[in-house]
């Protein structure tokens, strides 16, 4: 069964390729839209091993995207 948020994720990743040349508050907001659409389908789902691995890598993603926010935000 397809998650209800795959056609979201789709138009999001297709935003971003075409905003490629966009500016980089753009970008970033994308790509952490991108990531909550992600970690939305993962919390989703029944827990298994590698679901939790998958879990934890979707969680360091976010936390790379605050580190973004916090150290180029200031610049933007």
């Amino acid at each position: 069964m397809g998650s209800a948020l795959a056609y979201p994720t789709g138009d999001a990743l297709i935003a971003l390729i075409y905003n490629a040349g966009n500016t980089l508050r753009t970008r970033l907001a994308l790509v952490e839209y991108v990531h909550c659409l992600l970690h939305a389908q993962a919390e989703g789902r029944s827990t298994t091993a590698a679901l939790n691995t998958l879990k934890d890598r979707i969680n360091q993603l976010g936390a790379d995207i605050d580190e973004l926010w916090d150290s180029y935000e200031p610049d933007l």
